[in-house]
């Protein structure tokens, strides 16, 4: 076990100190660089430990990491108010987009949590409009009430161990919470699959905490009762159970389980035989009767309010005693082993404590200084791992195993974030030993979202008492999933009682590791708590050679969230890149400090040009939070869908057809969700919802009244699994031609990967159609449709990794339907490229405007900008970026530059050095890390060094000696305050870059790379093609600029020039997927007129190259 320093220093460390530089903590690479047995699968596996902790949302944690669907989600959903699901209103009408909680430099995770009541949640989903999340999760806090708080969120820079267990085994990027409740609720569905006793709506749905409790217990039947009839062992562990430490108080956060077992409100695991829940309770009843006479004594002496104040005591104190004196007579040791073996073993495995650590209960202070400030913490005296790590250790962990939590291990936002040290550390215990990894799958979920937002509404279930909501397939009882708002009325006051859909909740995280997990995947199967209980019926069924199935849950769920096994795939013994390590020797304490920061300020109330800028294009503006570049593999599902649509023969109703098929996967198909939303008001309602369930080899057909849409136009919009979408626009006048969008197989029945779209012209005119893609760089098609005629086209969709995204309109494009998706194959492919502006070439589009630096702009500007103005005319042009160049003068504004730059969401990429042989005595460059430090910016300096005396008289390694001195200072010093350094291709031999090449190989410095700019590549544009690759793993930043050839080359403005557009296309052909940089210098006096004159003349050769996927985004 770590001393108490050491284990503090960890939990702020992987909580959020380490930084993004460290990628990869020392738990996560021993547990990916161990391997199982060769031809092994997740069957194979001897253990299963799940650890569910507490109460955050996906995108909350999750939205910004590369290639799940996150904040770059395109076809995330619209308001009824016609805004992007991002854009939230609250009372006032003042509207707020998502924004970074930063976990170091605010106190943001010192706030609380917001509300998730049952009544909150339902409110934020509002009917699936999904637009009241700022006016139902307003914090509890009166100081914190006005702000936006439930769109923050973190990102790697916040919570860089997540990120890395993420980037290293497998992420479930749509996994739901069960119900759209609190934690008990969500923690039943996953102990037992259900919340109810009895499918039946009238049997009391628990969506409530304060429906049960240990002295008032459930007692329908859960999973492990089930695993342990089949004889599958199994255990809970925890530091101690709530019943015990409520008699220890001032301890629980630290020590208690904080209520995350919920096997301790079931009657049939009998919490109070706890022997430590004995002793203590028989110590407790002792005290109070030695305590009440002496509380009479002062009750009959006091008049007023106080004597109120000793009645209300002396009854409470009364009722407990007589609450102990009931139970130390029904948990009596003798009635315990009256119980039957099975009944002793079941209180047994479910209550692992490490009472056997003599200091399990206790605290310990840990001082550390904060400036000149001492500040304690108390930590953990014992090992709250104790128990498990003992089992590990000597061999006796179970088949399957859970854990629980003390409270400020939880992640849950009531308690400092530290969860991310229990977390590794569950790691490392399983690690320890190779031969357990080996054969050992850790599921790491989250009960609920807390008050959290999440961009993408749960799929549900349609209202059972309105017949006009949706439909199910044959066999799907939704009654057992429904509340009627009478019964939570029985239980709650009306103004808090809700009807409606028990779940499915919001998105919450899942991530999956094993060695059959392995590899930065993601899993875009829907899922949610009982899938995990799905997947041990696989796992436990394989086991014991007996079926074990958990009866309770519905078939609805069963239809629509998948058992996991899509999560798993043989193991891949291929090479990976060794990640690094994190920083051990630097003390850590960020997130106890963070407390005493300011509270989060980085939000703002957007204004009518701001909401319709976003609107207009989400993807390119810079108050929208923008993830992480790139793809990420992604796993194969077993999806079959298709959703078409067509007018009716009477022309009087839209009807859609969804089909989940069985013929590619078999026995192995998944059923699915579908939401519909009607665009334009149906029926007077806005935004009207539809849900829908489809089994595997089923279909659906609904049909929608064109009468009931205003004006008789229908515009319906269909919502499945993965960013699987349909969307449907047009009115009676339309032709009658008919529409399906399906696979291409091969001889085999196998798809290709492909999509065909078959027209058929039912009418007697002939008609134009077009094909026109919206996202993968497919060229349009265009067909002639003849009258009563039927004509194929073929979409490539398997050049864009199996995903497709296109319109078709006819002639006179007043009707359109939209199709979208992945053609699932059965193999694996990659995230969605749309998200990340990808190509079939590129895993990121890098000519995308949001990939943009402004670069060479202050000093080459007459109207000589200030901060703001400067701020403030790259938010006009769209540049989310920008690296900073500057002269003597301009170092007064330093400070504030910085501060407009924060204002105005534009990231500092860079900031320019020129230094000489001696930067210690470079007083700028003093300047520049203070500041950079001051204001805790990490970012590159993009560096010149000059000023070397004889270097014409030096020999090739002398050279590099002389310049690697002043580097080698300035990139230590950089990597103390986090950040890196870049060379600058401008100067003499330094520029050169197969100089600065040999002076990176002579330094071996981690954080020094290369920055390549066209304006001094004069001499290089003959030999561009030869030499790139060589830099290419180096490069920090590309900046363009045009070239035209000739004695001497002239550096001219982008798109003027002869040799820049070949450059610019083998850099897009290359694995380069970094900033591109637009430069003004010398193009124009005005340095907004030089920017704009060098993207209009990028995009200019952008057309030309039919590069639509990044001049989409302008």
């Amino acid at each position: 076990m770590d001393s108490r320093r050491d284990f503090i220093k960890k939990a702020a460390m992987l909580a959020g100190g380490a930084g993004a530089a460290s990628l990869f903590p020392e738990s996560v690479q021993r547990a990916m660089a161990i391997t199982p047995h060769p031809n092994t699968t997740y069957l194979d596996a001897e253990h299963v430990v799940i650890l569910m902790q507490e109460n955050r949302s996906f995108d909350h944690s999750y939205g910004k990491l590369q290639g799940v669907r996150g904040f770059n989600d395109p076809r995330a959903i619209d308001l009824p108010n016609k805004n992007k699901v991002w854009l939230q209103t609250d009372l006032k009408g003042d509207t707020y987009a998502p924004f970074r909680l930063d976990i170091k430099n605010t106190k943001a995770t010192w706030m609380h949590d917001l509300p998730h009541s049952r009544e909150s949640q339902v409110d934020a989903y509002n009917g699936g409009k999904y637009d009241k999340w700022l006016t139902s999760k307003r914090s509890g806090h009166k100081e914190y009430a006005e702000m936006p708080l439930t769109l923050g969120y973190y990102d790697r820079e916040d919570i860089p161990f997540y990120y890395a267990l993420a980037d290293a085994f497998t992420i479930c990027d749509q996994n739901f919470c069960s119900s759209m409740t609190p934690t008990h609720p969500n923690r039943y569905y996953l102990w037992s699959g259900t919340i109810r006793e009895k499918p039946e709506m009238d049997s009391l749905a628990v969506v409530r905490n304060s429906y049960f409790s240990i002295n008032k217990p459930v007692k329908w039947k859960t999973f492990p009762e089930r695993m342990q009839e089949a004889g599958i062992s199994w255990k809970f562990y925890q530091n101690e159970v709530g019943a015990v430490v409520q008699f220890h108080p001032g301890v629980g956060s630290w020590l208690s389980n904080f209520g995350c077992n919920p096997l301790e409100r079931y009657a049939q695991y009998g919490v109070k035989y706890s022997k430590d829940f004995i002793h203590y309770a028989t110590l407790e009843v002792d005290k109070i009767k030695k305590d009440l006479p002496a509380l009479k004594e002062k009750l009959d002496a006091a008049t007023g309010a106080e004597k109120d104040k000793l009645t209300k005591s002396w009854e409470q104190r009364h009722a407990l005693l007589e609450r102990l004196e009931a139970d130390l007579a029904e948990f009596s040791e003798e009635n315990f082993k009256k119980l039957s073996v099975f009944q002793q073993e079941l209180h047994r495995n479910a209550f692992v404590t490490n009472r056997n650590d003599p200091d399990y209960l206790k605290l310990s202070s840990m001082w550390y200084k904060d400036g000149d400030q001492g500040r304690k913490i108390e930590v953990p005296e014992g090992d709250i791992f104790y128990q498990f790590r003992k089992d590990v250790k000597e061999g006796k962990l179970p088949t399957v195993s859970y854990l629980a939590a003390p409270q400020n291990f939880s992640d849950h936002p009531s308690a400092p974030w530290y969860g991310a040290w229990y977390i590794s550390e569950t790691l490392d215990i399983l690690t320890q030993n190779p031969e357990v990894w080996k054969k050992t799958i850790f599921i790491l979920c989250y009960d609920e979202n807390d008050g959290y937002y999440d961009h993408i509404p749960p799929f549900s279930i349609p209202d059972p008492t309105k017949p006009n909501s949706g439909k199910v397939s044959a066999g799907i009882d939704v009654k057992a999933e429904y509340v009627p708002l009478e019964q939570d009325e029985t239980q709650v006051p009306k103004a808090n009682a809700r009807g409606g859909a028990i779940g499915l909740g919001f998105r919450v995280p899942l991530v999956v590791a094993s060695p059959w997990s392995r590899g930065g995947k993601v899993c875009s199967q829907v899922f949610d708590h009982t899938s995990i209980i799905q997947f041990l019926e696989e796992f436990t069924s394989h086991k014991s050679k007996k079926p074990v199935r958990e009866t309770n849950i519905t078939e609805w769920r069963r239809t629509i969230c998948g058992n996991m096994s899509s999560v798993f795939q043989p193991f891949d013994a291929s090479p990976y890149k060794k990640p690094k390590p994190v920083n051990r020797d630097e003390i850590l304490t960020t997130i106890h400090k963070a407390q005493f920061k300011d509270v989060p300020a980085n939000f703002k109330a957007l204004n009518a040009a701001e909401i319709g800028k976003i609107n207009a294009n989400p993807v390119g503006s810079p108050l929208l939070p923008k993830q992480e570049p790139g793809t990420r593999p992604s796993l194969a599902l077993p999806y079959e869908l298709h959703v078409n649509g067509a007018l009716s023969a009477d022309k009087a109703a839209f009807e859609i057809t969804m089909q989940a098929g069985n013929k590619v996967f078999g026995a192995k198909s998944a059923g699915a969700p579908f939401i519909v939303y009607a665009m334009n008001p149906y029926e007077g309602e806005v935004l009207r919802v539809w849900n829908y369930a489809v089994k595997a080899g089923d279909r659906l057909t609904e049909s929608f009244k064109l009468a009931g849409f205003e004006n008789g136009q229908y515009h319906l919009r269909v919502y499945g699994p993965n960013g699987y979408f349909r969307e449907f626009a047009g009115n009676a006048q339309e032709p009658e031609i008919a529409l399906v969008c399906g696979y291409v197989l091969d001889k085999n029945g196998k798809p290709t990967g492909d999509v065909e779209l078959v027209a058929v012209n039912k009418g007697k005119k002939p008609q134009a159609l077009k094909v026109i893609d919206n996202a993968y760089q497919q060229k349009e098609i265009g067909a002639d449709l003849p009258a009563d005629g039927t004509v194929k086209m073929l979409i490539p969709a398997s050049k864009s990794h199996q995903w497709y995204d296109f319109n078709v309109y006819n002639g006179d494009r007043k009707s359109v339907m939209r199709f979208a998706g992945r053609v699932e194959t059965g193999k694996e492919s990659i995230s969605d490229p749309f998200m990340a502006n990808a190509t079939s070439k590129s895993a990121n589009n890098i000519y995308a405007r949001q990939n943009l630096i402004a670069w060479c702009i202050v000093p080459f500007d007459s109207k000589e900008r200030t901060p703001e103005q400067r701020a403030e005319m790259l938010n006009k042009l769209g540049f989310t970026m920008l690296a900073y160049d500057w002269r003597e003068k301009h170092i007064p504004e330093f400070d504030a530059e910085l501060e407009a730059l924060k204002r105005h969401h534009i990231k500092l990429q860079a900031f320019w050095l020129y230094s000489g042989p001696n930067p210690e005595n470079d007083k700028n460059l003093s300047i520049i890390l203070d500041l950079l430090k001051r204001h805790n910016v990490k970012t590159e300096i993009w560096c010149m060094i000059g000023g070397i005396k004889d270097m014409d008289q030096m020999t090739q390694q002398q050279k590099v000696e002389a310049v690697a001195k002043p580097v080698a200072y300035i990139a230590d010093k950089a990597a103390e305050i986090g950040c890196s350094v870049g060379l600058y291709n401008h100067g003499g031999w330094y520029g050169k870059p197969e100089n600065q090449l040999e002076v990176m190989d002579y330094l071996k410095r981690p954080n020094i790379g290369i920055v390549y700019n066209l304006h001094h590549a004069e001499e290089d544009i003959e030999r561009f093609p030869e030499f790139f690759p060589k830099i290419l793993p180096h490069l920090m930043a590309v900046n363009l600029m045009g070239l035209k050839k000739g004695n001497p080359v002239k550096v001219v403005p982008v798109g003027e020039g002869d040799a820049e557009a070949d450059m610019i296309r083998i850099i897009r052909e290359s694995s380069y997927r970094g900033p591109i940089g637009i430069i003004n210098e010398e193009t124009a006096p005005d340095a907004e007129v030089g920017l704009t004159m060098n993207v209009d003349g990028l995009k200019k050769i952008l057309k030309e190259q039919g590069d639509t996927g990044a001049l989409q985004t302008y």
